[in-house]
């Protein structure tokens, strides 16, 4: 992510979001990001290169991006998991912690550990690829709200990304988690091997960093830091209820 960039400055001083504009393009400043609203909906798709029956669910993921885009309160993230590696292929974007995640949901939800699943809000689960039950289960998210909103400041420090964050609304549960994550907007693989091979895939919204923490206040503080080498990614917090329990806040920058 590189401050100099003159597209990034003007869209950012233009408004699109709530922040501090750089004084100097190039130097590391505080970054604002928030949700202004307390409805949103959080989809979270497990998914792996190596799983023929998951590029279907990555497009839809991609369509829910674009609505992220024009406005809605949607924030879509793609885990890839490790246990399809075994096949031949290796997905570069596979990674235990989300494999664990998975099944900390599968256990919480009562469900099966499967791709392409597809998780909103921390609360419903799915078949990724299903059109009209992510639909509704969207829909649904967008219309409730949540008693918590959620704003976030940024640096670089280095390698690493300092996160400031607040939250303002009702006393935070024991079991509250803070969740930051780091994606890359877009992704292309060609795969050699395995189910998709000969495939060229397209992934959004790539989990490249990811940190959480209990957190018991309104405000505090989470450090983040990104694979060597990628300075095109999007920052996105999330609060919720245990490690894989309903999510109360999010926001996206």
């Amino acid at each position: 992510m590189k401050y100099s960039s003159i597209l990034i400055t003007t869209l950012l001083c233009l408004g699109l979001y709530a922040f501090t504009c750089p004084a100097e393009p190039g130097k590391a400043q505080p970054v604002t990001r928030t949700d202004d609203g307390t409805s949103f909906a959080l989809l979270e798709l497990f998914t792996s290169q190596g799983c023929s029956s998951c590029p279907p669910a990555d497009e839809q993921l991609a369509r829910f991006a674009e609505r992220t885009k024009a406005g809605e309160a949607i924030y879509a993230l793609s885990y890839h998991v490790d246990y399809w590696n075994y096949l031949g292929w290796e997905d570069p974007f596979s990674d235990a912690r989300f494999s664990a995640r998975q099944r900390n949901y599968a256990e919480q939800l009562r469900s099966r550990v499967y791709t392409p699943q597809l998780v909103v809000n921390g609360q419903t689960e799915m078949i990724g690829s299903r059109k009209g039950e992510t639909e509704t289960a969207v829909r649904s998210a967008l219309e409730s709200r949540q008693p918590y909103s959620l704003s976030f400041t940024y640096i670089l420090e280095g390698d690493a990304i300092e996160i400031n964050y607040q939250l303002t609304g009702d006393e935070l549960p024991q079991s509250a988690y803070l969740v930051a994550v780091a994606v890359q907007p877009d992704a292309s693989r060609s795969v050699k091997r395995g189910e998709n091979r000969g495939r060229e895939l397209r992934h959004v919204n790539v989990v490249r960093a990811f940190q959480q923490q209990p957190i018991e206040d309104l405000q505090g503080s989470i450090e983040l830091t990104p694979p060597t080498g990628l300075e095109n990614y999007e920052l996105v917090l999330f609060v919720q209820e245990g490690e894989a329990g309903e999510v109360l806040a999010a926001a996206k920058g």
